[in-house]
């Protein structure tokens, strides 16, 4: 070490030339190569080497903790400040005091549109959804409670009419403003069932399970077909190979119409709609090769042993009747499927022709709900013209009074409802 008297001055260094850049103008050259990935894992990536899979530019990652701590503070904060502010805003769009719309039935058939608190992020589940509505469509299930049918889903013990904002709609698609699924993130436009049938409101908390994202080849206001027609597709599927069969379909509504176009696409031989409301002018496009515009009794009673379907499909749904006349119609060894919802806890059959007949009966529900939306979506992809011929009526969500009373009413140029709630 050399050292120098007191007071004699030290010679100067030679003054450092810069060989780069300096560190500012670095970040601001490479902003746009600044990958943030996992917490903790941020890259920031310059210059030339092997591909990296974080690195779709093919240049040479280089760890955060490899940066100085004036390029690390201003990375960090170049990348995660404007995720951190999106994150803020998503949570005061769940968290927020705001209110929202709503319709509810306050006595058999009469809606009334009300603000009330939106689900807050704190109450709900791991498992749930929140979605911000923007297309729904009406079932024939939603008809009853619309008239003042007492719901089998929560205590119904409102004079008049439940009261519940939301109800009743099943059939919906949204936006997701919350969710902890990884394949509903939030922005993802998802399609499915309201599962606590809410879905008149602005806002529907529904679970992960039930719903399905919305490819983007294909509008809100079209995806929300793909909920009926999952319906369809799974029951079809689980009756088994249709190849060959005489398909008779009792109900020629919404869903009894999809069952002929679905069963024809499956493999039936003859396909076979009864409706007393006449549809001949969509019947050959939905499928239908023999139409019966007669009530199911007459029908049934009627029948020759020739004409027998070897699958009767019970469409129709909240009464007795109809189930009774597929049994008397159906084949010897044939089967029955029971689509329509029961309202009754207990229906009475006709047990001796099913024991003579040698018949079986079944009936279910859809229970792997995002694995048939998908099945449905691929359907759909197939014949892409159910999305002209299904939907024929559209309301705003402001003409929901119209849109009920609407598809209450039978008619033969009424297929399915379909209610607009926001940009679709």
């Amino acid at each position: 070490m050399v050292s120098f008297p007191r007071g004699t001055p030290r010679p100067c260094r030679p003054p450092r030339t810069r060989s780069r850049p300096p560190w500012t103008e670095r970040l601001r050259r490479n902003r746009k190569a600044l990958l943030p990935v996992l917490p903790g894992r941020l890259f920031f990536c310059s210059g030339r080497g092997a591909r990296d899979r974080h690195d779709p530019m093919n240049r040479t990652p280089t760890t955060i903790a490899m940066l100085g701590p004036r390029e690390r503070k201003a990375m960090i904060a170049m990348t995660l400040t404007p995720r951190i502010r999106e994150l803020s805003q998503q949570q005061r769009d769940v968290d927020g005091p705001e209110r929202m719309w709503a319709h509810r039935l306050v006595r058999p058939r009469t809606f009334e549109t009300i603000e009330t608190p939106r689900p807050a992020a704190a109450e709900l589940a791991d498992d749930d959804v929140m979605l911000r509505t923007q297309v729904g469509a009406i079932c024939g299930s939603d008809l009853p409670y619309f008239g003042g049918a007492v719901s089998p889903l929560f205590d119904d013990d409102a004079a008049l009419a439940p009261h519940v904002p939301g109800y009743p709609l099943h059939e919906v698609v949204g936006e997701v403003v919350w969710s902890r699924d990884p394949d509903l993130p939030v922005g993802t436009r998802a399609v499915g069932w309201a599962t606590s049938t809410n879905a008149l409101a602005e806002y529907v908390v529904t679970k992960a399970g039930s719903l399905m994202a919305v490819s983007d080849g294909l509008s809100s206001a079209d995806a929300v077909i793909l909920q009926p027609l999952a319906c369809v597709t799974d029951a079809l599927r689980a009756l088994g190979d249709l190849s060959g069969l005489r398909v008779a379909v009792i109900g020629l509504g919404p869903f009894g119409l999809l069952f002929c176009h679905v069963a024809k696409a499956f493999g039936a031989a003859t396909t076979v709609g009864v409706d007393p409301v006449d549809r001949s002018r969509v019947a050959r496009a939905f499928g239908v090769d023999q139409l019966v515009n007669s009530r199911s009794d007459r029908w049934s009673r009627t029948i020759t042993d020739i004409e027998r379907p070897d699958l009767v499909i019970e469409a129709v749904g909240h009464q007795t009747s109809t189930l009774t006349d597929a049994i008397r119609a159906a084949a010897p060894h044939g089967r029955v499927f029971c689509f329509g919802v029961p309202d009754e806890p207990v229906y009475p059959l006709p047990m001796q022709e099913v024991f003579r007949k040698s018949l079986k009966v079944s009936a279910g529900i859809v229970t792997e709900r995002r694995k048939s939306l998908r099945a449905a979506e691929r359907y759909l992809a197939e014949h892409p013209e159910l999305r002209e011929l299904y939907v024929t009526h559209t309301f705003s969500s402001d003409d929901v009074q119209r849109a009920f009373e609407c598809a209450a009413r039978p008619t033969p140029e009424r297929i399915k409802v379909r209610l607009v709630m926001a940009d679709a």
